[in-house]
């Protein structure tokens, strides 16, 4: 059925309505989402700058983080360095130290040989001074008998017969009488003030000149 020319314009404005109300609606819409878009767009340039500033925090704390590796770098260097110096020198001391401890034993070695050898000096001169003073007595003592004998004969008490020495040369050189053994003679011997004998003539020879 066709449609009045007012009816057709009727039906025109109900659609021009209706299409209107649809833009209203679309660009309300629109609003809206452009108000989404706006609010994240500003919400991502917000983050946006906080991440910018992060990251430039980042940058500060990644190169003050190298500069303070650099730095333990060049730290670790001297510190290996130093140990490198320290474990020579001491190697080196550890060396003298082995050195000077042979050295010291070597002179300990020597000086336990000097006091063994001063102590055998020491027992060698006690031992001389002991037969030194062994000597001076039995000296003494043949001075004395040697006094009495003369003291004897010069007062008479002894006479030539009964003399058991006879003086030779000087005070200390005597004629004596000496008994070796029971196979053998006795003889008679030069005898020194030194406790020395030394051989002259036997009994026998004596007693046929005295005879």
């Amino acid at each position: 059925m066709a449609l009045t020319p007012l009816q057709a314009y009727e039906e025109a404005i109900k659609r021009i309505e209706d299409a209107r109300k649809e833009i209203e609606n679309e660009t309300a819409r629109f609003e809206a989402i452009k108000s989404q878009i706006q609010a994240q767009v500003q919400s991502i340039q917000t983050e946006l700058q906080n991440k910018t500033k992060e990251i430039e925090q980042l940058k500060s704390e990644l190169q003050a983080t190298k500069t303070e590796l650099e730095a333990t770098k060049t730290l670790l260097t001297n510190t290996t360095n130093l140990i490198q110096d320290t474990a020579k020198s001491v190697k080196t001391v550890s060396s003298e130290a082995q050195t000077a401890r042979s050295e010291a034993k070597n002179a300990q070695t020597t000086a336990n040989t000097a006091r063994s050898e001063a102590q055998t000096a020491q027992n060698t001169a006690n031992t001389a001074r002991s037969e030194a003073q062994a000597a001076q007595n039995t000296a003494n003592t043949a001075r004395s008998e040697i006094n009495s004998v003369k003291s004897g004969i010069e007062n008479g008490s002894i006479i030539a017969q009964k003399a058991i020495m006879l003086r030779t040369r000087d005070q200390n050189h005597w004629l004596r009488w000496r008994t070796v053994d029971d196979k053998n003679h006795d003889v008679l011997e030069l005898w020194r003030t030194d406790d020395k004998w030394f051989s002259t003539i036997r009994v026998q020879a004596a007693l046929k000149m005295i005879n």
